[in-house]
């Protein structure tokens, strides 16, 4: 009998994803469905980037250079110059979205056996990522009682071990909110450099802080350049999830050597992404960041506030990206999404989430958890949280 390898036997459907065959049995029947589940926005994408694409001058849509188009790789420059970063060409490789950064971050940096230090919960692409990489996560755990904080160093060193290469960190957190500021940072930083450790870090939602702060990058941090893998996309900051492009950022000659191989092996990035991605990046300005921060927090304080009334759920509110996590009184979050898609609706209506066990590495936790994503207007936003309240009532009801 054919066998296949470890790694994918071992490797587990998304869970973001992984009900979308039963979401269209039901559209199928007419039932339509709040999909909270995925980081999907309805926010429209800048109109520059769809102009740049139709007014592309070309001959053919040829290979783009493996490392990024220069027109886009200066355009990122340019964005972290406003931040007060300087970058040099050699520093930035464009890729396949944030994901493919991920990915050849593990790669350049993973024996196997070795294992990656993340907070939990986690976004779980990192953990199949980490797997096929031949690592493994070492979970950070955290909870809604202490708002999900970690940059605690006693809590680092318990978790270190002889065989810790890395620390993953997403700053704003998905799928928590949690924010680092500098002050959390240089604990990670101190951690990082007093152990020999890369810091790989997840800055997709860097513009979509509620605090009050301004974030930056830890980019900033010349103390923990050799370490340091800074991951960044469009996905998110411009609400361009399927233009697939993202970068990944080090000041780490060797990183970027070894990054460049896998480039070069998926030859490039869309040629005519990369040319709406550049528009972006060079005429967005803060206006544009500040209102799509302000209505993903009015997204997010609606969501809170509705989940609040439920009675048994216990949720905190995210300080940053547009996720929020929540405890809900059920006893299986994977099977209460499947109740809601093939037995239950109301008035032809139903609800989709992410179920958040996969978000966790330590077994049994978050087996009553959800991830939702506030990425509905308000007024969807409290239809489906009034969707969900009745849920719970029919599925507990039923067992």
């Amino acid at each position: 009998m054919l066998e296949l390898s470890k790694k994918a036997k071992t490797t587990h459907l998304s869970p973001i994803r992984k009900f979308y065959p039963y979401a269209v049995d039901a559209a199928q029947r007419g039932i339509k469905i709040y999909h909270l589940n995925i980081g999907q926005p309805d926010i429209p994408t800048p109109k520059a980037y769809f102009d740049a694409i139709k007014s592309a001058d070309l001959i053919a849509d040829s290979y783009a250079p493996s490392l990024g188009q220069s027109e886009l790789i200066n355009a990122i420059r340019e964005y972290y110059k406003r931040l007060g970063i300087v970058l040099n060409n050699e520093e930035i490789v464009v890729t396949t979205g944030g994901s493919e950064a991920i990915s050849m971050s593990m790669f350049a940096i993973l024996n196997p056996g070795d294992r990656v230090i993340v907070p939990e919960p986690f976004y779980p692409n990192y953990n199949t990522i980490i797997r096929a990489a031949g690592g493994s996560i070492t979970p950070l755990s955290t909870s809604v009682e202490n708002d999900y904080f970690y940059a605690d160093s006693q809590m680092l060193k318990k978790a270190l071990r002889k065989n810790t290469k890395a620390i993953l960190i997403t700053n704003p957190n998905n799928p928590t909110g949690t924010i680092l500021n500098d002050k959390d940072m240089a604990v990670i930083i101190d951690f990082a450099v007093q152990n020999n450790l890369y810091i790989v870090c997840d800055e997709v939602y860097r513009e979509i802080c509620f605090t009050g702060d301004k974030l930056t990058s830890i980019l900033k941090n010349d103390k923990v350049k050799e370490h340091l893998i800074v991951i960044d996309s469009v996905s998110k900051r411009f609400s361009c999830c399927g233009a697939r492009v993202g970068a990944l950022i080090s000041k780490n000659k060797n990183i970027i050597e070894s990054v460049t191989k896998y480039a070069q092996s998926r030859l490039s990035v869309s040629t005519l992404n990369q040319i709406g991605a550049a528009c972006m990046y060079n005429s967005a300005d803060e206006h544009y960041f500040e209102s799509v921060k302000n209505e993903y927090k009015k997204r997010c304080d609606v969501m809170v506030r509705e989940l609040s009334k439920i009675e048994g759920v216990r949720v905190s509110p995210p300080k940053g990206a547009f996720y929020v996590m929540a405890s809900l009184p059920i006893d299986n979050a994977d099977d209460f999404q499947k109740f809601l898609l093939t037995e239950f609706n109301d008035n032809n209506e139903t609800v989709m989430f992410a179920p958040a066990a996969d978000f966790y590495a330590t077994k049994g936790k978050g087996k009553n958890e959800i991830r939702l994503a506030a990425v509905l207007n308000e007024s969807d936003t409290e239809r489906a949280i009034s969707i969900l309240k009745k849920g719970i009532a029919a599925y507990n009801a039923a067992r």
